[in-house]
């Protein structure tokens, strides 16, 4: 590669604000960093996380100090930002998020600073709790993640989501009261075996990214460029490595008759006229021991089967049931009990609150298990354990257990990340702004013998004052990109004796 000193047109960070975005890069002094993607290869590691901007503002004036009379108006905690950057006359929306903190003013030469963090929008997937969320069935990832989607308040501004390879029979049966947009998207892509992420793409700077599991096979190189100038490595040896691999599938039992999933410990007391703070409760199996469970087919509690108010603690007196409203909402591992009202003129003692449903249980995993006999007398035992969660079906498990032990079981030199400068030239300039996480790209290292095809896995850059640009990509082995897989009944890989690898 031809080494030409390249820069940028030029760098904005803009405010959306009244309506608009207001460009306030005249404010911005020292470097911006930001980084996003996955942040480790393992093969759990199928969810990105969340990812930040971090700049800091000239505040002479006073007006990025939150709630004053000289503060700009709209800035806040949650206002949009991006990071736009130009280029060859053409716009990257680099970076796209919201501010999560601003930092306290501090002083340098007579300039007084305010540090901002930004974060993207799996800030808002991990803080979305979905507890009111009900169990579907039949349903493949696509369906799944579209539901989770619809909960959080803002989604995403772009998506771009594979149909999943199959019908998961079940999702959202092991959630529970802390459950969250985030760890559920982060047990379908489990599920799915494939990935999601953030792709900080050049017109939205956001797009939520979901693969399917067959997304990476016999994948095309996304640029001519081979990656051989990088001025630093970071390599594992044999961090990765697995012999002895357990594959856990859940398989879902559900109740074919009502019943009772959760009942008052103790009767509440309740006074006249009053109305009770809204309750969350949650399901337990109703054979006992206090085990935590699901439900599905809930139903609207019936006077007197249901629930009972006394005048008396012990379930005597004067049959107060009639003076007693409320309703129920209900998630897949509680329900939210909302304006418990005693309507009548004496104090009550509600005695009885039962929720009843099928219950719906996990608690007998099936785990299949795969070892390589001879890495295991090379290199000692590596245990692995893989959780399918909503993957019930056996033959996809026992498919991508032999995949993740074949894949792993060497120790081997794996290109962790790599370190590059942007302004060597006008292809790695476009390279930086173009390539992000899900692509794949040709790396060269003589040093480690390394010569492969590896995905970008993560993304991380600082631009310093004066337009220098350094970034790392961290890196995943691309090991089904070169692959051609026997998909039965499916037009270019079924045809026997030239696509005989049975695919997942």
């Amino acid at each position: 590669m031809t080494t030409t000193p390249t820069y940028l047109d030029s760098v904005s960070v803009q405010l959306y604000l009244n309506g608009g975005w207001v460009d306030i890069s005249q404010y911005v002094v020292e470097d911006i960093n930001a980084d996003w993607g996955i942040l480790n290869n393992s093969p759990t590691d199928r969810i990105g996380y969340v990812g930040g901007m971090t700049i800091k503002l000239n505040n002479n004036s006073g007006i990025f100090t939150p709630n004053t009379v000289n503060t700009l108006n709209g800035w806040k905690i949650g206002v949009k930002v991006r990071l736009v950057l130009t280029f060859g006359g053409e716009s990257y929306v680099r970076f796209k998020g919201r501010v999560k903190r601003i930092g306290l003013s501090y002083k340098v030469n007579e300039i007084t600073i305010v540090p901002v963090h930004v974060v993207d929008w799996f800030d808002e997937a991990i803080n979305t709790k979905i507890f009111l969320q009900q169990i579907e069935s039949n349903v493949n990832t696509a369906d799944a993640v579209i539901t989770l989607l619809n909960l959080t308040p803002t989604p995403p501004d772009n998506t771009d989501i594979d149909d999943g390879e199959d019908i998961l029979k079940a999702v959202f049966t092991t959630a529970d009261t802390k459950s969250t947009v985030y760890s559920e998207l982060s047990k379908l892509a489990l599920s799915e075996f494939a990935f999601i992420y953030l792709k900080k793409d050049k017109i939205h700077g956001e797009t939520l990214r979901v693969e399917k599991r067959q997304s990476r096979i016999a994948k095309n190189v996304s640029t001519s460029l081979v990656f051989n100038n990088m001025y630093e490595m970071e390599t594992d040896f044999g961090e990765n490595l697995i012999n002895e691999l357990t594959v856990r599938n859940n398989p879902v039992r559900v109740d074919d008759t009502l019943q009772v999933l959760f009942s008052l410990d103790e009767p509440i007391e309740i006074g006249a006229g009053q109305t009770l703070p809204d309750m969350m409760v949650t399901y337990k199996d109703p054979t006992g021991g206090g085990l935590r469970i699901n439900g599905t087919n809930l139903q609207t509690p019936v006077i007197n089967t249901d629930y009972k108010m006394w005048s008396n603690r012990n379930g005597t007196g004067t049959d107060l049931t009639s003076n007693l409203s409320f309703t129920v909402e209900f998630g897949t591992s509680g329900a939210i009990i909302r304006s418990l009202t005693n309507t009548g003129d004496t104090t009550g003692f509600i005695t009885k609150l039962d929720l009843r449903g099928y219950g719906v249980y996990t608690d007998n995993p099936i785990e299949l298990f795969f070892e390589d006999t001879p890495s295991i007398s090379n290199y000692g035992i590596a245990p692995f354990t893989y959780n399918n969660h909503y993957q019930s079906n056996i033959n996809i498990s026992k498919a991508i257990g032999k995949l993740v032990l074949s894949q792993n079981k060497e120790n081997q030199i794996i290109p962790r990340e790599i370190k590059l400068i942007a302004n060597i030239s006008p292809d790695m300039m476009n390279a930086f702004l173009n390539l992000d996480v899900g692509d794949l790209i040709q790396i060269q290292h003589n040093e480690h013998n390394i010569n492969g095809k590896y995905f970008i896995h993560s993304v991380n850059f600082r631009i310093y004052q004066g337009g220098k640009i350094e970034f790392k990509w961290g890196l995943t082995d691309a090991y089904l990109a070169d692959k051609v897989y026997w998909i039965l009944g499916r037009v270019n890989y079924s045809e026997l004796g030239t696509t005989t690898i049975v695919s997942f």
